[in-house]
């Protein structure tokens, strides 16, 4: 999971709605009764009901893309979460979970965090140290869903390097 796919967490969030909105705004459209024009001319109701048939059709493709694009969007969301919530119960989350998926800024969380015993620099190192862990756990999915080959041990340093910070209890 790369930094520019979690800021598009918020930016999801705002679709996902939006699509929701849409669709019932759509539904509302279709269901409620229309206006009736009044006039002083006796109107022949026409045979052709062609105008009608389009309009539903249209109504119903729009209705699936909508709904499509909520599916994606939904899929998207879950997959960030995930991934997130694959940290465990570590600060590396809490910083990921603010940043991200909260969407405050540094001194928010650096003030959060200071509370429990955490400095500023730890906080950015333990941004960093998440998304190394993130494009891992990215990498593993999906060469688990690709293939069923056995993944690689990482090299000495690369473990040594996600080593979770101690500092903090």
């Amino acid at each position: 999971m790369e930094k520019s796919e979690l800021k598009e967490y918020r930016i999801i969030v705002l679709e996902v709605q939006q699509l929701k909105e849409q669709l019932l705004s759509l539904e509302s459209s279709l269901y409620s009764p229309k206006g009736q024009r009044f006039t002083s001319t006796p109107r022949v109701p026409s045979g052709d009901r062609s105008t009608m048939d389009g309009a539903v059709a249209r109504h119903v493709e729009l209705e699936r893309k909508y709904r499509e694009t909520l599916a994606e969007k939904e899929a998207q969301q879950l997959a960030i979460e995930e991934a997130i919530q694959s940290l465990g119960d570590t600060p590396e989350r809490v910083v990921m979970r603010e940043r991200y998926i909260s969407g405050k800024g540094w001194p928010a969380i650096i003030n959060k965090l200071q509370r429990m015993g955490i400095s500023e620099r730890q906080v950015y190192r333990l941004h960093g140290l998440a998304l190394l862990k993130l494009k891992e756990y990215s990498t593993a999915s999906a060469m688990l869903w690709s293939t069923a080959s056995i993944l690689p041990l990482p090299s000495r340093n690369a473990r040594n390097c996600l080593q979770p910070i101690r500092t903090w209890m």
